[in-house]
């Protein structure tokens, strides 16, 4: 059997999935004299202390950026760059310690990324920029970005309860001074008067979709000063590629991976991971293909092409595959309220979630439910559904194989090559 590793451009706005083209556009800091939110410059004299602020539709691509801080003790448009309209910066200093030794009552900054006029959470990549001037006794810490469905995902684990030697966070000396006692960390770098561009902390979260980031930040005493945040980044308006494998993290999130068949004669499928974390550093794939190993036909006229997932077998995944919504009907009875994942299980066609083994502390529970994934109460292992409104499918599972977009079981059997037997079990959650 042949299959075809495809990627194409796919993203998702306020739940709804749809192809836009790719555009990276740049976030920058002004302040109120230029400030132009649909150029995306935003009006850092316009950031509170202690408070939030929106700026609505960002470059015009339709979304908001929200940033809430508390207790800062400063924040104001920065020094850096050349004063043209789009090459400052934003300064801010954290809450500091009366003086060094003392406990610091640390700032919070959460940045989110919101489809306009909404709480709901946006996809973006291309978050990358720096703190300037960080030096000695500036310190940061709970690091953390929330997922595309906005579920936050801390950079701190077990085995580096600060979270510092992330690979998305670098320093301008190689490698941070740690603080233990309060689990924050600092460049280590001298105090100078002035602001020194080679003193910095990079946070660099450009390959993953994201809808924002948050951290904390304070001062061993008032005789630190502020430091000065670049531009968020060349925003991008997409999910993250699978193409030929992507990589995820030990500790971080499935969520936002995606890929689409491209396979001539096929249905164009649509593949897309909602939610889970990877038990340890692994390389996504999804193969896309015209014909199972059990002889299954897929395809154009067909529900779905026959896709294959590796790299996420053990962890509790949701995964989601889109069909065609034209090819629903052609077999009489068929109807979309019916369709679910299938998969392929020794030549026999099941419910996805059959295929899932007991994970500790959660037993298998197959339940159906007709409506889109709800991260907040369906993250389940063996929840299953089906979106009518965006023609998906989509299922909890914990193993990888090949899958398909399933009809009603009474029609299945006019889709199977070979007399294959069918072994189906039907949950239907009240909605």
């Amino acid at each position: 059997m042949n299959y075809l590793k495809v990627a194409a451009s796919f993203s998702l706005g306020m739940g709804i999935l749809s192809a836009v083209p790719l555009s990276a556009a740049p976030v920058t800091w002004g302040d109120n004299t230029i400030a132009d939110t649909s150029a995306g410059i935003l009006n850092a004299a316009g950031i509170p202390t202690d408070g939030t602020v929106r700026f609505t539709n960002v470059n015009g691509e339709g979304y908001d950026v929200v940033i809430t801080t508390s207790s800062l003790n400063q924040s104001n448009r920065g020094g850096l760059g050349d004063n043209t309209g789009n090459s400052y910066s934003w300064f801010f200093e954290g809450a500091a310690a009366s003086s060094l030794g003392q406990s610091i009552p640390y700032s919070t900054v959460t940045v989110r990324y919101y489809a306009t006029g909404t709480n709901d959470p946006f996809y973006l990549t291309g978050t990358n920029f720096q703190f300037v001037d960080a030096e000695v006794d500036e310190r940061f810490r709970n690091f953390s970005y929330y997922s595309a469905h906005g579920d936050i995902v801390p950079l701190a684990t077990a085995t580096d309860p600060i979270g510092a030697a992330d690979p998305t966070l670098s320093y301008s000396g190689g490698t941070p001074n740690l603080h233990f006692s309060d689990s924050s960390f600092d460049t280590g770098a001298t105090n100078e008067g002035g602001t020194q561009t080679n003193k910095w902390i990079r946070l660099n979260l450009s390959s993953l979709p994201i809808s924002g980031f948050t951290f904390q930040t304070g001062r061993a005493s008032s005789n630190n000063g502020s430091v000065e945040t670049t531009s968020l980044g060349n925003l991008v308006h997409q999910l993250q590629q699978i193409g030929t494998g992507a990589t995820v993290a030990g500790g971080h999130t499935y969520d936002g991976l995606t890929s689409t068949s491209t396979l001539s004669g096929g249905a164009g499928t649509e593949v897309q991971l909602l939610d889970g974390t990877a038990s340890t550093n692994t390389a996504v794939t999804v193969d896309f293909s015209l014909t199972s190993t059990s002889g299954f036909q897929a395809g154009a006229g067909q529900l779905s092409d026959v896709v294959k997932l590796q790299g996420t077998d053990g962890d509790k995944v949701v995964l989601q595959l889109s069909y065609d919504e034209s090819a629903v009907g052609t077999i009489p009875g068929q109807t979309e309220a019916d369709l679910f994942l299938g998969w392929f299980s020794g030549g026999v066609l099941v419910n996805a979630v059959d295929g899932n083994t007991d994970l500790p502390g959660e037993a298998n529970t197959p339940l159906g439910h007709l409506g889109a994934y709800d991260p907040a109460t369906d993250f389940h292992l063996g929840y299953y559904g089906v979106d009518t409104v965006n023609n998906v499918v989509w299922a909890v599972i914990d193993h990888n194989s090949e899958f398909t977009v399933v009809p009603e079981p009474a029609s299945v059997g006019f889709l199977l090559i070979g007399g294959c037997s069918m072994a189906l079990r039907r949950w239907r959650r009240s909605v």
